[in-house]
């Protein structure tokens, strides 16, 4: 679980610089701890949810309904317009939608009243306490956060309603860099250093700098749909860009394909790597604007297709010629010349506009509040734990006051046990989470994460009692496990856990996988072609069914694939302890 900004526009400064100050103790006093949103449902009047799910999107929100509807269109609209540069495909989809709880503004001195009363008192000294907890700290609500769990995300907002017309959201770096690393199969390396450094400079917002996000808005602030401005390339820094412009006859700054595409090269010398590495991502993302920039159709398709041939494994310089027409040495040549001439000024989406979404609010259910509000609560509580431990506590009791309010009530609906099960995960207790995540998938898959933790407690039960011959896992056991990672499979985002765990169930098997059973893990190997780890299980089980062939040809595809030198060293050993004898135990 990790935590991304949403940022958010307004005409002349970020939102929450606008915000009323907050209520805590003086800055002098001590540090100031940001703390995730603390919403006490029972506190004061009741609060008056609405909920919608339209999209890929589900809303619950205390705003008007037209603020509502138009942060909302906003959001959906900015999803739009980044489909324009980077196609869906490329991009992380999941199965659970996107959420958003929505507050207005006003409500930023109750978030900060809220706060338990135990955070805003001096804690206790002690040797082993960090130096922030011998002084009096200030205590504040983060006023916008993006929590993400493995397999789905949620956004908590302070909207200005009286100013959501000319509010300006935008979708920071740190959110489409997220979306491009969970894509699966795994984007390759050059695509997402070079996307991200493109990425401030494609769309143009009329008041914030480009690098602060994106909306397809010109300088003029005129909207134009079938316009997108691109500022200027440039090769790794102003003072570089200019040194080229001044010399344009020296020789070019370019790397060869096979470092860009490949494995980098870097020289030893640690100023010389570092400049090697800024030029190697200014490439990348000089290669990827050409690609937005291909002269016809047909080289911008190609262009795309390279990018899904580099995900799915190794590429070689037969393959780029076949997809492009130009060897590594004419594709050097052809960004270099287009480095001079700079030639993409704005870009011309193939769509139309965006669509504005339809958006039907209604009030929302005990459910709807204690299964989007409660897993929303559940990231808070996993943040805390990790950046202030000692504050959880009071987290973990909101959660499940939410959601045991509807769950005492008679809600069983499979994906609030769900996130019933996920809460127990998060906090260590297995035991409890066991009978809730079994009732939620009773009934089919409800998210990836929530199918795999079913799986890892069985794995664990199993392992502490195993009931085949020799100690391995029964035909029986195996089945318990096998079940739920199945469900996880049919899923997005596919978990990487769940391929390596559904490795160690067939080791620790009494009965030897099949051909047939191991295909999911083959599977697994394919949608993460650089995870080093299983592609070493696939070898072994390949070569204790005398598959040899099969098994070195396993393992040079993974060399090819490999990001680091310790993967190499472990994939080559197991090559020549193959060469030599039988494969060991694992």
């Amino acid at each position: 679980m990790s935590r991304l900004p949403l940022r958010l526009f307004a005409p002349a400064l970020a939102l929450g610089a606008a915000l009323p100050a907050l209520a805590a103790a003086p800055a002098a006093t001590g540090p100031v701890v940001e703390l995730p949103p603390f919403l006490v449902a029972e506190a004061g009047i009741p609060l008056q949810w609405r909920y919608a799910a339209f999209d890929h999107f589900e809303v619950l929100s205390v705003c008007s309904d037209e603020a509502t509807t138009a942060f909302m269109g906003q959001v959906d609209r900015l999803y739009q317009e980044l489909d324009y540069v980077l196609p869906p495909e490329f991009q992380l989809r999941q199965s659970e939608p996107v959420t958003y709880v929505l507050c207005g503004d006003t409500m930023q001195q109750r978030l900060d009243r809220d706060i338990p009363a135990q955070m805003l008192a001096r804690p206790a000294a002690s040797p082993s306490a960090p130096p922030m907890a011998n002084l009096r700290a200030s205590f504040h609500a983060l006023p916008n956060m993006r929590l993400r769990d493995q397999d789905a995300y949620t956004v908590f907002a302070l909207v200005n309603e009286q100013q959501i017309e000319t509010t300006k959201l935008a979708l920071t770096p740190e959110h489409v860099q997220a979306l491009l690393e969970g894509r699966v199969p795994q984007l390759p390396p050059w695509f997402v250093s070079g996307f991200m450094r493109l990425y401030g400079s494609i769309l143009l917002p009329t008041k914030p700098a480009p690098s602060q996000g994106m909306s397809i808005l010109h300088q003029d602030g005129a909207y134009d749909p079938a316009r997108i401005d691109l500022a200027p390339f440039v090769w790794i820094s102003d003072e570089e860009a200019a040194g080229l412009r001044a010399h344009p006859r020296a020789p070019s700054p370019l790397l060869p394909l096979e470092d860009l595409l490949g494995a980098p090269r870097p020289p030893a010398d640690p100023a010389e790597a570092d400049h090697y590495h800024q030029a190697w991502v200014s490439q990348a993302a000089l290669f990827i604007r050409w690609g937005l920039d291909a002269r016809t159709p047909a080289m911008r398709q190609a262009f795309w297709k390279w990018v899904g041939l580099a995900a799915a494994g190794s590429v070689t310089e037969a393959m780029f010629r076949d997809n492009f027409g130009l060897s590594y040495a004419q594709m050097r040549d052809e960004l270099g010349h287009y480095l001079a001439t700079d030639a993409l000024s704005e870009f011309e989406p193939s769509q139309g506009a965006p669509s504005p979404p339809s958006i039907r609010l209604r009030d929302a259910t005990d459910l709807d509040i204690a299964r989007l509000k409660g897993d929303w609560e559940r990231l808070e509580t996993s943040y805390v734990k990790q950046a202030y431990p000692a504050l959880s506590d009071q987290y973990r009791d909101l959660e499940q006051r939410t959601l045991r309010r509807a769950y005492d009530r008679g809600a069983r609906d499979p994906r609030l046990l769900a996130v019933l099960g996920l809460c127990e995960c998060d906090a260590g207790d297995d035991a409890a989470a066991l009978p809730l995540l079994t009732a939620a998938v009773r009934t089919g898959g409800v998210r990836p994460r929530a199918d795999f933790e079913l799986a890892r407690i069985r794995f664990a039960q199993a392992s502490a009692a195993p009931a085949g011959p020799a100690g391995g896992f029964s035909a029986a056991q195996v089945a318990s496990v096998l079940e739920p990672l199945a469900l996880a499979r049919t899923q997005s985002p596919p978990l990487i856990a769940a391929y390596a765990l559904l490795a160690d169930v067939w080791f620790h098997s009494a009965v030897p996988p099949t051909p047939a059973d191991l295909a999911p893990l083959e599977e697994g190997v394919r949608l993460f072609p650089r995870a080093s780890a299983l592609a070493l299980d696939e070898a072994l089980f390949e070569a204790r069914a005398g598959r040899w062939a099969e098994a070195n040809a396993t393992i040079d595809r993974s060399l090819r694939n490999a990001t680091n030198d310790p993967d190499r060293d472990r994939l080559i050993q197991l090559q020549l302890l193959l060469a030599k004898s039988p494969p060991p135990a694992r």
